[in-house]
């Protein structure tokens, strides 16, 4: 199967002067790789009251309509007076259960008060040809305490998890940094042993740092992995194929 992991920037295209939202283009960079799983992060949302900005829109149904994908939308944050804002899940297969679950925010915030952001995990079962995998999406924190709460919290769901296992995400920190080290335990990362394992991912123009990640479980053979040059966002998409043994 072909999967993807991509931070669309709520659909801003990147060349335009404007940044306008172009999703369109967003659903070709998305098809032109023809994935079976996609995870996207910086996704916009409806919310349920209160008045919203048009921009936020249903970008998850959006892409789904625009790619014939199953589509779902993980809210992290409820931005007062226009709309919702997380990480999305697209399949070509059946989604049998999905939940959101929080990161919890630290509570002695050490760093930038600005920076701090609240994050969740997506997390959805798919049927993959009869088969059930876990589907793990996130977008982890500017702060090293936030990235630490996400990899705490992915590691816990992972302790249940007793199904074959994909987690993809932004993870807003180099290979190199240590705060990933319990996830690497646990599963391993797609690019490695590929000529993309030391591809940056951002910014799309002059990319100088890897922060987008593939991991799969020992479940999982892998095919091959890559960071294609091709995106409609400030993130590069990260591309994989894998295969259940």
């Amino acid at each position: 199967m072909k999967i993807m992991q991509f931070n669309i920037q709520h659909g801003a295209e990147f060349y335009h002067p404007e940044k306008r939202i172009n999703l369109p283009l967003v659903a070709s960079v998305i098809k032109r790789f023809d994935p079976d799983i996609v995870s996207l992060n910086e996704v916009r949302g409806i919310a349920n009251s209160g008045p919203a900005d048009p921009t936020y829109t249903n970008q998850t149904e959006q892409l789904s309509l625009l790619t014939g994908m199953t589509g779902y939308f993980a809210p992290a944050i409820n931005i007062k007076g226009k709309g919702l804002y997380g990480n999305a899940l697209l399949t070509k297969f059946p989604i049998l259960r999905s939940v959101d679950i929080p990161v919890p925010s630290p509570r002695d915030r050490y760093y930038n008060i600005h920076r701090y952001e609240d994050r969740c995990l997506l997390k959805a079962e798919l049927d993959v040809n009869g088969k059930t995998v876990t589907v793990l999406s996130c977008h982890m924190g500017l702060n090293d305490d936030e990235r630490v709460s996400a990899v705490v919290t992915i590691c816990s769901e992972l302790e249940k998890i007793l199904t074959p296992v994909i987690l993809m995400g932004d993870f807003n920190m180099p290979p190199d940094n240590t705060i990933l080290d319990p996830i690497r335990a646990r599963l391993r990362d797609v690019s490695a042993g590929f000529a993309c394992e030391k591809c940056h991912t951002f910014p799309t123009d002059k990319p100088r740092t890897k922060i987008d990640y593939i991991f799969v479980s020992k479940d999982f053979e892998i095919i091959n992995a890559d960071i294609p040059g091709i995106s409609s966002s400030d993130h590069l998409p990260h591309t994989g194929e894998i295969r259940l043994k």
